[in-house]
């Protein structure tokens, strides 16, 4: 995350210097917007077109460096012929840049390309350090970055000396913010912080440093300080994801209305994960019906996690005995996807358990004549036409699931209906029971009903 914000830094510089500098070449408009919208494709092309009418074009060869310079960054850490090709971008990458490291920016994008070359050069370690001693701040930074946990304190002092010659770059107080974290200087790591902040670091690197700077429920007002400054420095009251990361941190401390707010305040055009979050909180304070409203069109727009959600609220709606809740739940879960199983089973369950035997009925042999081999669905089916006092149905749906593996509970199930109503042959009462008690050695309630059968005429 950090290397993406000081290369997007480097980028805009060269961007923008090429967009001065390509006033008297081909085609500038182009070249010039493809490099401030970071496509590197198109930065590609052009870049090898102007080099085919003229290979001193400077501009072009500091474009194609900086697009080779992403496309090996893009296949960094692959294996195999990614590898390979990932060596043969950054090679170029370097070549190219080095053709044009007079213009602005380009010797820093030269220096990075070196340094992340999946086979950096011998020596490079070295040839960093003796630029950064020559007064070169990126090769100090790019040697700090390099350095292992043991060396903080010594890549910390390049990191100093490289900010004192450029003390509005961001991504090395970043760099020094890492370094202090892994040093345990969490004061001094969060005073880095703020300053990346005012100079501009992105928001989301923030962020995420945040988290690590006032992490647990124990530092969560802290952490909702910090991200409410931010919001406030950056003005980014309607920002959905710090919206999220604040809520969260308030709702830790017990602050859940105050989360809300904060929620509410950036809800429009809200990433899905975040309206799914706002779901939970909603869930959390009892307001389930704001909750489903948030959850039905992500849904709809196959959010497949926030139709899990939906799901889940309607279960949790129906162990609440708000079944006529619930049972819309799942008529809008099924309307989205009718052959989810989870939905029609418990819907199904919910159907029984809310009176309506006959709906619930249709409901479980709809079930059946999907997955026919579900010992778990017919045994539930059993235990509502049960409940509904169909003895008959009941007795036929345990059977069916009792010959079915993993079909304990039928078989318990139908041996205590052949106990209760002498419907079974002693010798099938106890072969139920026996292969009960075969699988499950100690269960209880077949051991009474075992117990039961022997004591019974």
């Amino acid at each position: 995350m950090i290397k993406a914000t000081f290369s997007s830094a480097v980028g805009g510089w060269l961007a923008a210097a090429l967009l001065t500098l390509a006033s008297n070449s081909p085609e500038p408009d182009e070249f010039a917007k493809a490099l401030l919208a970071n496509d590197w494709g198109e930065v590609e092309a052009l870049a090898r077109e102007r080099l085919a009418v003229n290979s001193e074009d400077l501009q072009a060869h500091a474009g194609l460096g900086r697009a080779l310079l992403e496309r090996m960054r893009g296949l960094a850490g692959r294996p195999g012929l990614a590898t390979e090709l990932a060596v043969s971008a950054a090679n170029q990458a370097v070549a190219h840049l080095a053709a044009a490291r007079e213009l602005e920016g380009v010797h820093d994008l030269w220096l990075e390309a070196r340094a992340e070359h999946p086979r950096p050069e011998d020596g490079l370690d070295r040839a960093l350090a003796e630029l950064a001693q020559a007064g070169d701040p990126h090769a100090g930074f790019l040697w700090a970055r390099a350095q292992p946990a043991a060396e903080s304190e010594a890549a910390l002092d390049a990191l100093a000396a490289a900010l004192a010659l450029r003390p509005e770059r961001s991504d090395y107080l970043l760099a020094a913010l890492a370094r202090r974290v892994a040093l345990g200087r969490m004061d001094a790591a969060r005073n880095t912080w703020r300053a990346a902040a005012e100079r501009g670091a992105n928001v989301d690197t923030l962020a995420a440093w945040c988290g690590e700077l006032w992490g647990g429920s124990e530092q969560a007002g802290a952490r909702a300080e910090a991200l409410g400054w931010l919001v406030e420095l950056r003005d980014l009251s309607g920002d959905a994801w710090l919206g999220w990361y604040r809520a969260h941190a308030l709702a830790q401390q017990g602050k859940q209305e105050e989360a809300l707010q904060v929620f509410e305040a950036s809800q429009v055009g809200a990433p899905a994960a975040v309206q799914r979050a706002h779901a939970a909180l909603l869930q959390s304070l009892g307001r389930e019906r704001e909750a489903a409203q948030l959850l039905i069109p992500l849904a709809n727009d196959s959010d497949w996690d926030a139709y899990e959600e939906l799901v889940s609220l309607a279960d949790a709606s129906a162990l609440r005995r708000d079944f006529e809740f619930s049972l819309e739940l799942y008529e809008s879960a099924l309307a989205i996807e009718q052959r989810h199983e989870r939905a029609q089973h418990h819907r199904a369950l919910t159907l029984w358990r809310a009176g309506r035997e006959s709906d619930a009925e249709a409901a479980f042999d709809e079930l059946f004549e999907r997955w026919p081999a579900r010992s778990d669905l017919l045994n539930d089916g059993g235990l509502a036409a049960l409940g509904a006092g169909n003895t008959a149905r009941a007795a036929r749906l345990f059977e069916l699931a009792a010959e079915l593996p993993q079909s304990v509970d039928a078989q318990e199930n139908r041996a205590a209906l052949g106990l209760a109503v002498d419907d079974l042959p002693r010798a099938e009462l106890f072969g139920l029971l026996n292969r009960v008690l075969d699988a499950e050695p100690q269960r209880s309630r077949a051991l009474v009903l075992r117990s039961r059968a022997r004591s019974d005429p």
